[in-house]
């Protein structure tokens, strides 16, 4: 998607007040200003298209365990068949990728997967997720029927709820992570939607700090209306008569 970059940007504001040079104070200051608006822009709307993300397949979190430290009743599945005997602690066989709840501790040198259930914030060669939206156990935009699973949001991830087929791959819909602070140096490239919202902002900002409330509260205005216009364009690119068809419960996040 379009970027601009944060020099332009900060050459914007600079414009916008009529002076082109800035000490370091406040340059830094105005780059705080740039920053916190692109993060307001950011948390206005759940499904800016460059953050949304649909129907990704994840793993839930998993650790391994050794024979030995197995829990009993807890569900396992082998990942090194060792010398261990599997049977006898309550797989069906011997075999790597058996699932299997234990009934004993296990000897030997075997090792198996404990899944947790709950899909983690952070995945290997995946985006950051910063906001679960839903949840499925198929992929949603090419299956035409799916279930969806409610779910908590904890600190470590999306704790979801019934999960009775025990699936350790789900298909989430999330948005990911805000990509600030932005710089000139290190991050420099500015999401296009939220650039002249964010300089009128910044610009508005400065005014505010330069004791100037009534020119800022007009240039707060005229950015606002700037993030409207690109809030409305990212809602009318949004399906509302999605053909996709679920079968559970709908889903919201929730904190604690």
């Amino acid at each position: 998607m379009q970027t601009d970059t944060y020099s332009n940007l900060l050459t914007l504001v600079k414009g916008l007040s009529g002076n082109t040079t800035l000490t370091s104070t406040e340059e830094t200051l105005v780059g705080n200003f740039i920053n916190r608006r692109i993060y307001n822009a950011y948390r206005r709307f759940a499904y800016w298209p460059r953050y949304f993300v649909g129907g990704e397949a994840r793993v839930v979190a998993s650790t391994t365990v050794s024979a030995g430290s197995f829990v009993v009743g807890a569900k396992y599945t082998i990942l090194v068949v060792g010398n261990t005997n599997w049977v006898s602690i309550g797989a069906a066989s011997n075999t790597v990728g058996v699932k299997f709840t234990a009934t004993g501790v296990g000897t030997g040198t075997g090792t198996a997967t404990y899944y947790y259930n709950y899909i983690p914030f952070t995945q290997s060669t995946k985006n950051d997720i910063d906001t679960f939206f839903r949840i499925y156990d198929q992929a949603p935009y090419v299956v035409n029927s799916v279930d969806e699973f409610e779910f908590i949001v904890t600190s470590s991830g999306a704790q979801v709820i019934s999960n009775t087929d025990d699936l350790t791959t789900f298909y989430v819909d999330y948005k990911k992570e805000w990509g600030g602070d932005y710089n000139s140096s290190t991050n420099p490239n500015v999401p296009l939607e939220f650039f002249q919202y964010a300089a009128h902002g910044a610009f508005a900002d400065f005014l505010r700090y330069d004791g100037q409330n009534e020119k800022a509260a007009v240039e707060d205005a005229y950015a606002e209306g700037l993030l409207v216009l690109e809030l409305e364009n990212a809602m009318n690119q949004r399906n509302s008569n999605r053909t996709t068809r679920f079968r559970s419960h709908a889903t919201a996040q929730s904190r604690f």
